[in-house]
């Protein structure tokens, strides 16, 4: 296991771990009331080589799927996973894209109040300069008005 995975993984179980110190009515209703998300996608690639090489094509299906705890006196977390099929492809190899079957999206815990919020662990990353899933600490203060 790498040790950034690890890391975010013990995040997480640390999080999760410390909830309980709350009370089992709390670390219970954190999970019932927490959220599911998910989603189904399809892609299809088709490449025309005109002659030289040949053509390529593949067609393939994901599946996402992520749960979020409630907050607990601000504290949260979540896990999130995609899968990928391929259903076809022309020749062997089209679809050498698809590095990996599945992926650990998400597996983060979260601190935030009014003013700041904190997220440790994998997490999808959308910023001006950086984008896709990274093993981060990032800090948002919103203490002051009309900023981030």
């Amino acid at each position: 296991m790498k040790k950034v995975n690890a890391i975010s993984l013990v995040a997480c179980g640390l999080l999760l771990s410390s909830s309980v110190a709350f009370g089992a009515n709390t670390i219970d209703s954190a999970f019932k009331d927490g959220k599911v998300s998910g989603a189904l996608s399809a892609y299809g690639f088709s490449q025309d080589n005109k002659g030289g090489t040949p053509d390529a094509a593949f067609t393939s299906g994901a599946i996402s799927l992520a749960f979020e705890t409630a907050a607990i006196n601000g504290f949260s977390a979540k896990a999130g996973f995609i899968g990928v099929h391929e259903f076809s492809e022309k020749n062997d190899n089209d679809a050498s894209a698809l590095e990996s079957k599945s992926l650990m999206t998400e597996a983060y815990g979260k601190y935030a109040n009014d003013s700041v919020a904190v997220i440790v662990g994998r997490q999808a990353i959308d910023l001006e300069w950086m984008g896709d899933f990274h093993e981060a600490a990032v800090v948002a203060i919103s203490a002051v008005p009309d900023t981030t």
